[in-house]
């Protein structure tokens, strides 16, 4: 609760850029999940939160990949041999 006195949600989501279509899918996903348990200045937040996230995930989004391209690193998982 003290982050959202220190950052009123108000004056940051009037000056958020609108939200792309994905964005505002998600925002409605999380309201229809949990806003009823959440406040209006929460709600605020979680859209300014949304509106924040947007800029890196349109980058990624913008980033060509083909279905065939793999990871530069595989995981493997490390297993010591039993004795």
């Amino acid at each position: 609760m003290k982050h959202a006195a220190s950052n009123p949600a108000p004056a940051s989501s009037a000056s958020a850029p609108p939200l792309s279509p994905a964005a505002e899918a998600q925002l409605q996903a999380v309201l229809r999940k949990y806003g009823d348990r959440l406040s209006e200045e929460q709600k605020a937040d979680v859209k300014r939160l949304i509106a924040e996230a947007q800029k890196p995930n349109e980058a990624l989004r913008a980033f060509p990949l083909d279905n065939s391209n793999e990871p530069a690193t595989v995981f493997r998982v490390y297993r010591a041999e039993r004795k």
